[in-house]
């Protein structure tokens, strides 16, 4: 080969290696974290009920403090019904950061009031509630009634979320991610046909002679799975080592476990493409090889 072929087929190389590492990156990325399937099944072991509660206890007027307990009891009955409507929250993020649609997620509240009202009146029944010690007994039945009413009236029976319930800083943080997004999407389409065209350069820089052409593709793809191999592994540690601090204390555990995971694939796309890269190197000197002594 000439020198200017033998610089043709390495800047080929070049773009390959790194046109495949940004692609088997967009995929890993389209596959976890991109995935709604992937996230609610990361979720799926995830204790809820408590952030739950906390939620709740928040948004309670000071009048109705006594109901805590209440909602500390009840929480747990309501673990299923979290994971359902995470998981409408989920979904409904993940095609609008694909830019499938607006921001659009139902979450149904009907359950939880359901649950707090059986639970108001069981210990109605029991004369657990405060309030009721002090009101007469043949007034506490209309003053429990009251009550669940006043309850159902405060408590919608769904809430939309949407960009106008989220704050201007959330959004924000929404629309940049969803220009990411974009750029993910568009690498998983573009970076194929990139991939193929250094391919047919190296194989023409080559004059189309397999066994050249394979070195240099090998040794691309080589190189390739080693720096995804490095990013995986970075990323894994830096992300797991940098988590922000506030975060809810069930997510502590969780965090690390759903980096760890989402890392998985490139790892495996950067230990195949390695193995792949390394085999047609060594296939191409053993085709050398074998030209050399027939000659």
């Amino acid at each position: 080969m000439s020198g200017l072929r033998t610089v043709a087929a390495w800047a080929c190389g070049v773009v390959l290696a790194i046109s495949v590492v940004l692609l088997e990156v967009a995929i890993a990325l389209s596959s976890t974290v991109l995935n709604p399937a992937f996230v609610s099944s990361q979720l799926a072991d995830l204790e809820l009920h408590p952030l739950v509660a906390a939620e709740a206890e928040k948004r309670l007027p000071p009048e109705y403090g006594f109901m805590s307990d209440l909602i500390a009891e009840a929480a747990p009955e309501l673990e299923a019904w979290a994971h359902e409507q995470l998981a409408t929250v989920v979904y409904a993020a993940g095609a609008y950061l694909k830019g499938e649609g607006e921001l659009r997620a139902v979450v149904s509240l009907e359950e939880p009031k359901l649950v707090l009202a059986t639970h108001i009146e069981a210990a109605a029944r029991n004369l657990t509630l405060p309030l009721l010690q002090f009101i007469p007994a043949d007034q506490r039945d209309a003053f429990l009634a009251l009550m669940l009413k006043e309850m159902d009236n405060r408590i919608p029976d769904q809430v939309e979320i949407d960009e106008t319930y989220l704050g201007a800083d959330t959004v924000a943080r929404l629309h940049q991610a969803r220009q990411y997004v974009a750029y993910v999407i568009w690498l998983r389409r573009l970076l194929p046909v990139v991939c193929l065209l250094a391919i047919i350069g190296i194989a023409a820089a080559c004059s189309w002679q397999i066994a050249a052409a394979d070195r240099y593709v090998g040794a691309a793809l080589g190189v390739a799975g080693l720096i995804a191999l490095v990013v995986a592994l970075v990323a894994r540690s830096r992300l797991t080592d940098s988590l922000p601090a506030g975060i809810p204390e069930q997510f502590l555990g969780f965090v690390p476990g759903f980096i760890a995971d989402c890392c998985r694939p490139l790892i495996l796309y950067g230990v195949v493409t390695l193995v792949v890269g390394v085999g047609l190197v060594l296939l191409s000197l053993d085709w050398k090889r074998r030209k050399v002594e027939s000659s």
